[in-house]
Parts: C-alpha cells; sequence; structure tokens
C-alpha cells in the first residue's frame, strides 16, 4: 500500500492514518557558549590552553577578563578547535569577571574532572575542586 507523501517511515495505528515519528526538540537557546547537545565531544589540554591563550591575552591587555561572546567569537576567526568545542556545549565559558575564578571548564568536569581554565592556566582537577571554586568565586 502507497502512502501518502511526507509521511515515508510513519506508522498506521490501528487502521486510522499514518502518525508521523516524533521529531526530537531541540532547547529554544541559541546562545553560542552554552550546552546544545547531548553528546559532546571529548576537551584536551590543548583545547582548553587554546580558551585560556586568548583570555589570558586579552584581559591582560585590556584589564578585563573577555565576556564569553568575545572568546567565542575569537575562537571562531582564528579557527580555534576549542570554538566547537564551545559551541557544543563541551567547554564552559563562566563569564568570570573576577581573574580569580574560573574562566572556563569542560562540562564533564561538573561530574568526573576534568580541564579548567583560570588564573593558574589549565588545570586537571576534581568534580569536587570545580564545585568548590565555582561556589568560591560567586
Amino acid at each position: 500500500m502507497e502512502q501518502p507523501a511526507g509521511t515515508a517511515g510513519a506508522t498506521t495505528v490501528g487502521g486510522s492514518p499514518p502518525v508521523a515519528p516524533a521529531l526530537p526538540t531541540v532547547p529554544a537557546n541559541n546562545d553560542a557558549v552554552r550546552p546544545v547537545t547531548s553528546v559532546r565531544p571529548a576537551v584536551t589540554q590543548a583545547d582548553m590552553q587554546e580558551v585560556w591563550i586568548y583570555m589570558e591575552n586579552a584581559s591582560a591587555v585590556s584589564g578585563r577578563l573577555p565576556p564569553p561572546a568575545e572568546v567565542y567569537a575569537a575562537l571562531v576567526q582564528t579557527q580555534a578547535k576549542a570554538a566547537e568545542l564551545v559551541r557544543s556545549g563541551a567547554i564552559i565559558l563562566t563569564g568570570a569577571k573576577n581573574r580569580e575564578s574560573v574562566w572556563a571548564f569542560e562540562t564533564a568536569a561538573l561530574q568526573h574532572g576534568g580541564w579548567v581554565a583560570g588564573p593558574s592556566g589549565v588545570e586537571n582537577v576534581s568534580a569536587s575542586e570545580l564545585k568548590r571554586r565555582l561556589v568560591q568565586t560567586r
């Protein structure tokens, strides 16, 4: 039996018209520095170093930490691998205003530990240490 156009992959339920399979929903938040996918690529020390270098250099010149949108734009412009990791949500830019804060972190670090960028450079910390630092700097 031929199915109506646009219903490929649909199933018939009890003789009623075909029902199209449900499409996955996508969060409405299009912010480039927040997670938008559930499967994230692995973050390496070198990836986090790209973020740290830009933030360190920009803050040395201006005296302030750059906002997340500026960091992301700079990573995109330089074609840094970290740009895709920020876009996918694998790296979170915190928007820290204080140099003593956590500047960026690997999303997985919240559960399992991982890479963090801050005033001391790039460090691999435990999940509990990251949470302590995030709370401490609020």
